[in-house]
């Protein structure tokens, strides 16, 4: 099942990220409601928390980068911590749509599956971490929007009738997890090769007997 672990993923992302066409709320679409209420708010929160990932990120790779990109990376947190620090009041008050959240959860999804079909080797720890996280935000969205009839919690946005299209998304981000977890290890890889090298070994000794 290894094998088809990239398509397992592909094919999640895909039907998480179609299913926002469909029905979520009466006949309003899952992107009609990520555009709805509190949506600016949100990304510019989400961006400004990325931000921060990034220059932290960066800071870590000192040793091996220019002087310029350390700046850059404190430039990116600093900017970041500030725009949290301005967004949060406003997310406070307006709320975290979640709907929003989990569109670029999946957006993430596809843009992260399909960038592994261009590469033959094992996948980095960073794209590993970027499949996980986004399923993860994902499902969780959905179990919030489920249990709390909400997509904005502590307002009176409830999506009182949740249609198929919300349940499909989280079937898709439940598929993608799955392809995860089938996803190849470098140790496994290694210890792989180790026994092929280890079996040709012996069999060249056999015919050179």
């Amino acid at each position: 099942m290894r094998h088809y672990s990239r398509y397992i993923i592909l094919a999640g992302s895909i039907i998480s990220f179609f299913c926002f066409a469909l029905p979520w709320k009466h006949n309003y679409s899952g992107a009609v409601i990520a555009n709805g209420n509190g949506w600016s708010v949100t990304i510019a929160f989400v961006c400004a928390i990325m931000s921060v990932i990034a220059g932290v990120y960066l800071l870590r790779l000192r040793p091996v980068v220019r002087p310029i990109l350390i700046i850059f990376a404190l430039f990116l947190g600093l900017i970041g911590i500030m725009f949290c620090f301005v967004t949060f009041g406003q997310v406070v008050e307006d709320g975290f749509n979640f709907v929003t959240i989990s569109f670029l959860a999946t957006s993430v999804l596809v843009g992260l599956s399909i960038y592994m079909f261009n590469k033959s080797s094992v996948l980095s720890s960073i794209t590993k971490i970027g499949l996980f996280t986004s399923s993860i935000v994902g499902i969780c969205c959905f179990l919030l929007l489920f249990f709390t009839e909400s997509y904005i919690i502590g307002t009176n946005n409830k999506l009182d009738n949740i249609r198929y299209g919300a349940f499909f998304t989280a079937i898709g981000y439940i598929i993608t997890i799955i392809g995860y977890t089938c996803l190849e290890n470098p140790e496994d890889r290694s210890v792989e090769s180790i026994k092929e090298n280890n079996v040709q070994e012996q069999n060249t000794e056999g015919d050179g007997e």
